[in-house]
């Protein structure tokens, strides 16, 4: 076997590697020339899109997103390379300031861009202020707008003040860094901003003088009331308390001395006013006399009640109850102004018409081992009196429960023998009677003390219901309110009181004998003689609702529909009167011609609704505007956005793009007519400011 010498080694290893490189060389270049036959390898074409912003400050970043991607540059231009053929979604977002400060975007902020055909697009920043309100005092009204908000920097905002009831709007108080009003003691103006901050509403609240009327009390009586942490004192049948501010006011008063042993009531005695829907009070006084109980010999029994000031004129049951070794004999008073049911019975009833002392008359003695138990109703002492009607009507079923057991009777009496130890009882608290009348008991429930006791007196008192509605139905407020059940023959006061929206107008009763001191009266007194319904009418004033325009030139007929009649005017404002609580409605139709073609006045609010009685002010402002063409000129082929008429509000900066197509490129902006300011002629997409009537081209090459 012949072996290689390294010399021959090396020769034929070099001409292996020159054979293979060859061979790759001739492989490669084949399969290039291969893909250039068939076109599977090119070079892609990708393209720059171009974002450009006008009006945030230099340096402050701003944001966009793009394809999926949100780009935050701190330059006026964003450019994004690398962007291939296609439909991709942008939008630009809202850029924050500087504490209250804001940049809004306006005109086109968010679409879709197709590339080639798009490759630039511009959005136009507005300024903006953080705006806020406040009143003061506080609840004493609100504003419109009634919140912090977002105001373009240098705008004209309509701003409303409304009071709340019981104040009146003085002013308002805008800080020269905020901006200014056109009237700044008008409830409707205009706001132009300039800063941001709070604006401050000043409302005055309305005093209001107040008075309580009294009935019941002697002639030249010394009476007091507390009201508003304050004492008032008069001797005549009205006490003034002067003016107060608007609100619920408290009040009270205190019971009236008068003779020795008598003292006045007051019904009601204390209350809140409400002002100023509530400027009068009517108190009803009831006399009341002390009467004092006695028994002899000393420790020989009790009474029930004991001493204090009880009702004039009215039945009261008394019980005498025996002490151990002792029996009751008799009562006695040494006053004519008593009267007893009967003196022999250790339960009866008694009526003062003045101060006395009553004596339960005890001796010594045995009392029964099994006693008789007496109950006693149907007791009329007083009916022919006009202003109580004792007892139950004849035949009436009564009934008493002792032990869980009901008994029952429709005669005067009620008699339990064998009785052998002291026991509870109870009675219904009222029995029902005919229409609208109840029976109501005096004691509902007690202790029979046996062997001690053996009587005791139901005295029931004629009740009548009362209701008390209104007309329109519950749209005020009256006291009472609800309805109830009073003592026949009684006395209270009746008041109303209105609001806003409604004025008391009458009171109306469903029976003569449910009589009314004063009909007319807001404040007056009931005398109750039987069941019934007072009735409160009310009635809705008249508001005059007034429409206030700004900004049409002098003379311009305007017109307003309201609540579908037409209503015209040439001056700055416009009156109509309708109920204070109608909810009404409100529209402007379309925007007013000028003299001058192409020019319109267009209000800023076209239509809504209100109610007088909280928004008798509303003020209408009226904007120039500007009809603008806008037009794809030159070579035919490109388009324009907007690309249409239309009308516009002076001083508008709006943004245009300009759109080329495959044949035809942008070249530059102008206008005819105006004027016009248009912010870089020679850019696509830029912005014009409108300050007229007139077009607006694109040209394209």
């Amino acid at each position: 076997m012949a072996h290689s010498t390294p010399k021959e080694t090396k020769e034929k290893m070099t001409r292996a590697t020159r054979i293979g490189l060859a061979l790759g060389l001739l492989f490669a270049g084949l399969m290039v020339m291969g893909s250039l036959s068939t076109g599977l390898v090119s070079a892609a074409t990708t393209y720059s899109v171009t974002f450009t912003e006008i009006g945030v400050p230099s340096g402050t970043s701003w944001s966009v997103y793009f394809n999926g991607v949100t780009y935050t540059p701190t330059t006026p231009t964003l450019t994004i390379t690398g962007v291939s053929s296609g439909s991709y979604y942008w939008y630009f977002s809202a850029v924050s300031g500087t504490t209250g400060v804001n940049y809004a975007t306006t005109g086109l902020t968010a679409a879709y861009m197709t590339v080639p055909t798009q490759l630039t697009q511009t959005v136009v920043y507005q300024k903006q202020f953080s705006v806020g309100f406040v009143v003061t005092p506080p609840g004493s009204g609100f504003t419109n707008p009634g919140y912090t908000s977002w105001m373009n920097a240098g705008s004209k905002v309509p701003i409303t003040a409304s009071h709340y009831t019981g104040y009146t709007f003085v002013s308002w108080r805008v800080p020269h860094s905020v901006g200014f009003v056109t009237n700044t003691h008008s409830a409707a103006t205009l706001l132009t901003v300039n800063g941001t901050g709070s604006i401050a509403v000043t409302m005055k609240s309305l005093s209001t003088s107040a008075s309580f009327n009294e009935i019941g009390l002697p002639s030249g009586t010394t009476w007091s009331v507390f009201f508003s942490g304050a004492s008032y004192s008069s001797s005549t049948s009205t006490v003034a308390v002067g003016s107060h501010s608007v609100g619920g006011q408290g009040w009270s008063i205190a019971a009236v001395s008068g003779s020795t042993g008598v003292e006045y009531v007051a019904s009601p005695s204390s209350g809140s006013m409400s002002m100023p829907y509530l400027g009068a009070q009517t108190i009803v006084f009831t006399k009341e006399d002390q009467l004092t109980f006695a028994v002899t010999p000393t420790g020989g029994g009790s009474t029930a009640p004991t001493t204090a000031y009880y009702p004039d004129g009215v039945a009261l049951p008394v019980t005498a109850t025996a002490s151990s070794g002792y029996k009751f004999t008799s009562w006695s008073s040494a006053s004519s102004s008593v009267t007893f049911q009967n003196t022999t019975h250790g339960a009866t009833t008694v009526t003062a018409t003045g101060p006395a002392t009553i004596t339960a008359h005890f001796a010594t003695g045995t009392t029964c081992t099994k006693c008789t138990a007496t109950f006693y109703a149907n007791v009329d002492l007083y009916s022919a009196s006009m202003f109580y009607a004792l007892g139950l009507p004849a035949g009436t079923t009564w009934s008493v429960t002792i032990g869980g057991v009901q008994y029952y009777s429709k005669t005067t009496t009620m008699v339990f023998t064998g009785v052998t130890a002291a026991f509870s009882f109870s009675v219904p608290s009222y029995l029902v009677g005919p229409t609208g009348t109840s029976y109501q008991p005096d004691p509902v429930s007690s202790y029979f003390n046996v062997p001690y006791q053996n009587a005791v007196v139901l005295q029931f008192q004629t009740y009548y219901l009362i209701s008390f509605p209104q007309s329109p139905y519950s749209v005020a407020s009256t006291s009472p309110y609800y309805g109830g059940w009073y003592p026949a023959g009684s006395m209270f006061a009746l008041t109303a009181w209105g609001n806003d929206a409604w004025n008391f107008k009458s009171w109306s009763s469903s029976s003569k004998t449910l009589s009314i001191a004063s009909k007319s009266a807001a404040d007056t007194y009931v005398t109750v003689g039987s069941w019934g319904s007072i009735t409160a009418t009310f009635v809705s004033p008249t508001k005059t609702v007034e429409f206030v325009q700004a900004g049409l030139p002098a003379g311009t007929t305007w017109s307003l529909v309201f609540n579908s009649a037409t209503y015209y005017s040439s001056g700055w404002d416009l009156n109509v009167s309708v109920p204070a609580v109608q909810y009404s409605y409100w529209s402007i139709a379309g925007p007013l011609a000028a003299s001058s073609y192409g020019t319109q006045y267009a209000a800023w609010f076209t239509s809504g609704s209100i109610t007088p009685t909280y928004v008798p002010v509303v003020q209408l402002y009226f904007v120039e505007q500007f009809l603008v063409t806008f037009v794809a000129g030159g070579v035919t082929g490109g388009s324009v956005a907007p690309s249409s008429a239309a009308y516009y509000n002076t001083g508008t900066l709006l943004a245009i793009e300009a759109y080329n197509s495959t044949s035809v490129h942008f070249k530059t902006w102008g206008s005819t007519g105006g004027p016009f300011t248009i912010g870089q002629p020679t850019w696509a997409t830029t912005t014009v400011a409108i300050g007229g009537t007139g077009n607006v081209t694109a040209t394209f090459k």
